[in-house]
């Protein structure tokens, strides 16, 4: 998983090898370095993925094997912020509401079922989650219980 991680980050670009000799470019790459993955035959042609760096190193790769290399897709960050390169305000705006997202949901903290509240109406661990939110976040209780402090689903304080 860190290995995806590490390659959204970097980016990569999926291509499509044609041309005379696939083989000898293959071999090629390997002495030079360049790592490929999830390389395919399809026919006579090769799909793979490779990094973005090393898609920069295959121009003397492919005229010297008389080779042809179309891009099919783009993965990536850099590809993401090259996109929304003009959209500052659109990346500020979701960074803000990410932290907002985050600053409500760490507060609340869900306990196991060892934990049992004295008095509870549910000795079951949704009872004491239920005790903990009405404490994290009264008004938002208050409203879900009505005007008259009775429970939506029937249970009372």
């Amino acid at each position: 998983m860190l290995t995806k991680l590490l390659k959204f980050l970097k980016g990569y670009v999926v291509i499509r090898l044609t041309g005379y000799s696939p083989e000898r470019f293959l071999n090629l790459c390997s002495h030079h370095g360049i790592i490929l993955w999830g390389l395919r035959s399809v026919g006579t042609e090769y799909e793979m993925c490779i990094s973005i760096s090393g898609f920069r190193k295959l121009r003397p790769l492919v005229h010297k094997t008389r080779t042809k290399v179309v891009i099919l897709k783009r993965h990536g960050l850099p590809f993401i912020l090259h996109r929304y390169r003009n959209r500052k305000l659109f990346a500020g705006g979701a960074l803000l509401a990410a932290a907002l997202l985050l600053a409500v949901l760490l507060p609340a903290r869900v306990c196991g079922s060892a934990a049992v509240i004295a008095g509870s109406p549910l000795p079951h661990p949704l009872g004491v989650l239920r005790l903990q939110l009405s404490q994290a976040f009264p008004v938002a209780m208050s409203l879900i219980r009505g005007q008259h402090g009775e429970d939506p689903h029937g249970q009372s304080q």
